[in-house]
């Protein structure tokens, strides 16, 4: 799976408690912040994206995750050997 930028609209533009950006917490609903994408992507703690917090989720939904990256790259180099 992957985190999507829709912000918990609907493909029709209209609101939805329910999304893949959005987390429960008891009976309040809320959407999920720049860092908490960060760590689900496998960023690092440290790792900063800066801009608006459109750019920030537009970043950080767009990034291909550390690992993946690093287990693509170990596929590469161990079938060209």
């Amino acid at each position: 799976p992957c985190l999507t930028q829709n912000y918990g609209k609907q493909p029709d533009n209209s609101d939805t408690s329910e999304g893949p950006m959005m987390i429960q917490e008891g009976m309040m609903v809320r959407r999920l912040t720049p860092m908490e994408c960060e760590r689900l992507q496998g960023l690092p703690d440290n790792f900063r994206i800066y801009g608006s917090f459109a750019s920030q989720m537009g970043q950080v939904t767009n990034a291909v995750p550390p690992l993946l990256a690093r287990a693509v790259l170990n596929v590469l180099l161990t079938s060209h050997t």
